[in-house]
């Protein structure tokens, strides 16, 4: 098995780079407003670090202005990077059962937001407050030693608060992901389904059910956030009980003439650029987890992989030999042998549950043998590895994609409109929509016997070899079934279908399941 890796991103050193030169500026306008108010009798030095201190704050801004277009420059290009990484995955690969939709459009939209967010935002910023909090370290330690050696203290109690911050919201932010990822699995079924809940009058069941997951999804939302609160609170009050202790030390100081008034003044900005790194870890912390979470989430999506797609313009025969495939310990077929010749039209017969449908999953690669195999031929008898490749399909659960049947065309057989118009008429739908119709989501905006003859018609404009027909006349009349029939005979195709309705299509043969 296989799974989608999200590629590391180094981009967020550039913007850490920049971030640490503006970061250095603003410390250094600290340092140059001690020298400032140390020298206010000397206008020449007075005007030095007066024009110091603008060339710092100028430099700095325009750093800051270039990360900040950078910024939402990589943004976007990272984003839609693994965006496309993810359907392109999603494309060419076959996922597992045990992912949802809606997961995957959790993954798509809140992950990898919460990666970019973390690679090219929290990054930068950690990066930014770092080199800040050591500069304004450095700084301090020049003017008076004294308060680096309290800073030291204090900054080994924040390492271990913020480890132990780091463990829990970890954990804090997995549990509410999960939580956000039921509800949303829920209420992707509710929509998809609500014709079913409306017929059943079931809508007060579902608000119940959907109610049960909103309370949980709300105890691990209030649960995160009391705890994220309670150690931004507990910092903010050290970090204020600190700046106290700070200013009452610097009068101190001042007041003995160990320390002069510019002095103060430049521990107290740079106490301010201290505090700030302080006041944003819990921040920080959070978001870097959420990014991990989601960077794992997405990581640990199971994939298997499609069969090499091959352009197969004929065959000669399909077999099977000894077949057998089990859902966990239950085989649903078993030692089961069968050979289609080219121009065959077969039956899939066998009553409800013993596999039909699971067969035709079987002949398109979706699900492998447990042993046995399936086979195509070529008139050479060399061996064909994609059967996929020779089916025109259509499944039993008929649905298209809201735009124009030109463009449902366009996505899933042909751009040839020839062939379009041509496969309408095959499918008896030439008189009543166009290439121009609309659909709506999901082949909405026709009847359900338009769309199961327009799955038909996609399939027969693919002018692959084999028509496999899942259920192809359950939802036409009696005069279109005959019709579909009629024209599937003249296509003169390769034909294998299920169907319950006893359709006799001429010269049938049957594999009973």
């Amino acid at each position: 098995m296989d799974v989608i890796k999200i590629p590391k991103n180094y981009k967020w050193i550039i913007l850490g780079v920049l971030n640490s030169l503006s970061s250095i500026c603003l410390v250094l306008v600290s340092l140059f407003s001690k020298y400032l108010l140390d020298n206010i009798d000397n206008k020449d030095k007075l005007k030095f670090y007066l024009l110091l201190m603008i060339l710092c704050i100028t430099i700095g801004i325009a750093f800051k202005f270039i990360e900040n277009i950078l910024y939402a420059r990589l943004v976007v290009k990272r984003e839609l990077a693994l965006k496309r990484i993810l359907i392109e995955k999603r494309l060419s690969c076959y996922f597992l059962d045990d992912i949802h939709s809606s997961t995957l459009m959790q993954n798509y939209n809140m992950d990898i937001k919460n990666i970019v967010e973390g690679e090219l935002n929290i990054a930068p910023r950690i990066v930014f407050d770092a080199v800040r909090f050591i500069a304004s370290f450095i700084l301090i330690l020049i003017i008076d030693y004294k308060v680096m050696l309290m800073l030291i203290v204090i900054g080994i109690a924040m390492l271990i608060g913020a480890l132990i911050y780091y463990k829990n919201i970890k954990a804090l932010n997995k549990n509410y992901l999960a939580k956000n990822d039921d509800i949303n699995k829920f209420t992707n079924e509710i929509l998809n389904n609500d014709d079913l809940i409306y017929v059943y009058n079931s809508s007060n069941s579902f608000l119940n059910f959907y109610s049960k997951r909103e309370q949980e999804l709300k105890y691990a939302l209030n649960k995160k956030y009391n705890f994220q609160i309670f150690a931004y609170n507990l910092t903010s009050l050290g970090s204020n009980i600190l700046y106290a202790l700070f200013i009452a030390y610097g009068a101190l100081a001042i007041n003995k003439g160990a320390l002069g008034i510019g002095g103060l003044l430049a521990i107290i900005e740079l106490i301010g650029h201290i505090e700030g790194p302080v006041l944003n870890i819990s921040s920080y912390i959070n978001k870097y987890s959420e990014a991990l979470v989601s960077k794992e989430r997405i990581n640990s999506i199971k994939i298997k992989q499609y069969p090499r797609f091959i352009n197969i313009d004929d065959f000669n025969y399909i077999e099977a030999k000894s077949l057998c495939f089990a859902y966990g310990d239950d085989f649903i077929i078993k030692d089961l042998s069968f050979k289609i010749n080219k121009g065959d039209i077969v039956e899939i017969k066998g009553e409800s549950g013993v596999g039909k449908s699971t067969l035709f999953l079987l002949l398109q690669g979706y699900l492998k043998p447990a042993s046995g195999y399936l086979k195509a031929y070529d008139e050479n008898l060399k061996e064909i590895n994609s059967l996929r490749s020779l089916f025109a399909y259509v499944p039993q659960r008929q649905m298209l994609f809201s735009g124009t049947v030109y463009e449902n065309f366009k996505l899933l057989a042909t751009t040839d409109e020839t062939l379009m118009k041509e496969a309408l008429e095959f499918a008896a739908l030439d008189k009543e929509i166009s290439l121009d119709s609309k659909l709506s989501e999901a082949g909405g905006g026709i009847s359900i016997g338009q769309l199961q003859r327009l799955m038909i018609a996609i399939a027969y404009a693919t002018k692959r070899p084999i028509f496999l027909l899942d259920e192809f006349s359950s939802a036409l009349d009696d005069n279109n079934a005959q019709i579909i029939k009629s024209n599937l005979i003249k296509a003169n195709k390769t034909i294998i279908y299920i169907s319950h309705k006893n359709e006799n299509l001429n010269n049938t043969k049957t594999i009973n399941l």
